[in-house]
């Protein structure tokens, strides 16, 4: 809305998370109709429940696992900038092609490329699990080096 890049938007974001009058939060979220999720891609919980649902992170899942990109807004700006050459933006979905053992790497397909990711810089991004993939999370699917 701003014209900001998402991780510019998620650096200039904690200068107002604690000084933004909640009339003028509750002003924007109309004004940018209502959104379902951040532009981290967590989900906005109800007003009421102020309760995130919980998302693991890209690690945990399996060879198989399709999912959504969230970062968390904590996440080191120089590793958002790395994301984001390799396509790992909120909202992007990815599948997990590859996890070596020994905290491996993990091979992602991300919008129709192979990327690859270390388990430091997985374990900091956090996912929506698609439904349809009940095992997604399974330990058993584990890809040999």
């Amino acid at each position: 809305m701003l014209g900001y890049a998402w991780n510019e938007a998620d650096r200039l974001a904690t200068a107002f998370e604690h000084e933004l009058p909640q009339e003028v939060e509750d002003r924007l979220f109309v004004a940018l109709d209502r959104p379902e999720s951040c532009p981290h891609g967590f989900p906005i919980p109800a007003k009421e429940s102020a309760e995130e649902p919980e998302m693991p992170p890209l690690y945990a899942l399996e060879p198989g696992a399709v999912a959504t990109v969230a970062v968390p807004g904590s996440t080191d700006p120089e590793i958002v900038e790395f994301l984001d050459t390799l396509g790992l933006r909120p909202g992007v979905r990815i599948e997990v092609k590859e996890k070596h053992p020994f905290d491996g790497p993990l091979v992602l397909r991300v919008d129709g490329h192979d990327r690859t990711l270390g388990a430091t810089v997985a374990n900091q991004v956090y996912v929506q699990l698609d439904d349809a993939d009940p095992s997604s999370t399974s330990t058993s699917k584990q890809v040999p080096a």
